[in-house]
């Protein structure tokens, strides 16, 4: 007997799939289903699992007055975190969960709040640092195979443990005022039937369900439970509330754009001046800037560039309260070929104590193939300040 062309007369290879593999493309989907089905989520900060502490605080409801704050949020140990976990795991699952402690909703939730508003010139500074310090995916464990036999209907468990702490500090005084620690207990079910489990689970305000292993719940829940703390500790303590007090904006002053690379690092001062310009725009005070640049002119800084003790000497000289340093590490100039770019890095670094505020890495790229460098540089300017500015940084 002859097959048609293209079909093989072998009964092992006659084209429908063998029952291994067949069970081999069901296990796939089973597990692919898994993952892509909906997770719920449980937060709990430890030694408050019903979430009953703020309720029980008499002073919850007294205190009205809202306080000014500056807000910064710890990324520096994000990275460092990431590289630990995935060098253990060799797995980008652990990622989300490590993001879900130095989530955005953090700024947000300050945002939203009507007792805490961010002022940049706050003396006060809130400092979030978070930790995940043991984290576990549903598919390192056993539960992730039951789900797989059972089509999701046994959920996968994963979870994470940490922390969020809120630093208090008096930048008038650059000392430590007070330190929340929160230490948190997130656990979440992925599987098909998670859905249904949302419509029974008690403690709706510590539950979360989202379509991965992502949640908001541990920011919303530490910068809820910081605030009721905060509240009763400022209406118990006089001293304290004492120091959140607002001066005037700070005043910033651009020191010379450096450009890296091809020989001596020199500043330019027309992408000095589209900073300038663009700090004005975004609300932001500037430091007398013709005087500024008479003192850069003198100075006749040498090719290494301009030194943070040179900078803060003409800070101090025309009375700036933060100093801001770019350099350019990466420049393309616009062609008909291709359109330009610009990459910086960003610093902010306060007069009075010499500490780095914030430091910021940017690029952008132009819109046109003739737009100008120092164009690309005023909109990166920009998105740099509005980032910032939603950071509660200035």
């Amino acid at each position: 007997m002859q097959w048609p062309p293209g079909i093989s007369n072998h009964p092992a290879e006659s084209g429908f799939p063998s029952a291994q593999r067949i069970a081999s493309i069901l296990a796939v989907l089973v597990c692919v289903a898994v993952h892509s089905a909906s997770c719920l989520h449980h937060v709990n900060l430890k030694g408050d699992g019903l979430g009953v502490v703020p309720l029980l605080s008499p002073t919850r409801k007294r205190l009205q007055k809202a306080v000014p704050v500056r807000v910064v949020v710890d990324d520096a140990s994000r990275l460092s975190t990431e590289e630990r976990w995935l060098a253990r795991y060799e797995d980008e699952d652990v990622i989300p969960l490590i993001a879900n402690y130095y989530s955005e909703s953090m700024l947000t939730q300050f945002q939203k709040s009507s007792y805490l508003f961010i002022d940049p010139g706050a003396n006060i500074s809130i400092r979030i640092e978070s930790k995940p310090h043991d984290l576990l995916p549903e598919n390192k464990n056993a539960f992730f195979v039951a789900a797989c036999l059972s089509l999701g209907i046994i959920p996968a468990i994963g979870s994470s443990d940490g922390y969020v702490s809120f630093l208090l500090t008096d930048t008038s005084a650059d000392r430590v005022v007070a330190r929340y620690k929160y230490p948190v207990s997130h656990r979440y079910f992925a599987g098909l039937l998670a859905p249904v489990a949302l419509s029974v689970a008690p403690f709706t305000d510590r539950v979360d369900f989202s379509s991965d292993r992502s949640t908001t719940a541990i920011a919303e829940l530490a910068v809820s439970r910081f605030e009721a703390d905060l509240r009763a500790d400022l209406l118990a303590d006089e001293a304290l509330a004492d120091r959140f007090t607002s001066g005037r904006p700070p005043a910033y002053a651009v020191m010379p754009v450096e450009i890296e690379g091809g020989g001596a690092s020199r500043g330019s001062p027309a992408l000095r001046s589209a900073l300038e310009s663009a700090l004005l725009r975004g609300g932001l005070k500037l430091a007398e800037r013709e005087r500024l640049a008479g003192l850069l002119k003198e100075l006749e800084y040498s090719a290494s560039g301009l030194t943070l003790a040179q900078g803060v000497e003409i800070g101090q000289h025309i009375q700036a309260d933060r100093l801001i340093f770019a350099s350019i590490q990466e420049i393309r100039p616009p062609s008909r070929a291709q359109t330009g770019r610009v990459r910086a890095l960003v610093k902010c670094v306060e007069v009075r104590s010499r500490r780095i505020l914030w430091s910021e890495s940017v690029y952008e790229v132009g819109r046109t193939s003739d737009e100008s460098v120092e164009a690309i540089v005023d909109r990166l300017s920009l998105r740099l300040i509005s980032r910032l500015r939603d950071r509660g940084m200035i």
